[in-house]
């Protein structure tokens, strides 16, 4: 769900504020990395989405099953609010189109892929569960 909009300083692009809806190990992670690499916040976000557009990545199996009720279901108990340009967010939209998902699991993957790679980059492993 799109809460509002804002112009960030510096910039004369609207970025959107996006709160996702995730599981609760991809929100610990990438608070993790945030915390972890000291990047301005809003590179994580755009970047995360950036790769992921670039690297033509696909959805792991289980976190495209997006119905409550479906077997194998990943619960999306945590949250993650990113601030996104609004032609990057149109752009997500389209490709989470192209793979029949919902942007927000789109969105998940993205960050996870972020996590993965940057965890490597300062010695983190991530376990998780999908």
């Amino acid at each position: 769900a799109i809460n509002s909009t804002l112009i960030i300083k510096g910039t004369d692009r609207m970025k959107k504020v996006v709160k996702i809806t995730a599981p609760q190990e991809v929100a610990d992670a990438y608070r993790m990395i945030k915390d972890k690499i000291d990047y301005p916040i809003l590179l994580h976000d755009k970047w995360a989405f950036e790769n992921f557009l670039t690297m033509d990545g696909k959805i792991d199996v289980l976190l495209s099953i997006e119905a409550f009720s479906s077997p194998g279901y990943i619960k999306r108990d945590g949250a993650i609010t990113v601030y996104v340009e609004e032609e990057l967010l149109k752009q997500l939209e389209d490709q989470a189109e192209k793979l029949n998902v919902k942007r927000n699991t789109l969105m998940i993957q993205a960050i996870k892929n972020y996590c993965i790679f940057r965890g490597k980059e300062i010695g983190i492993n991530f376990e998780w569960s999908f």
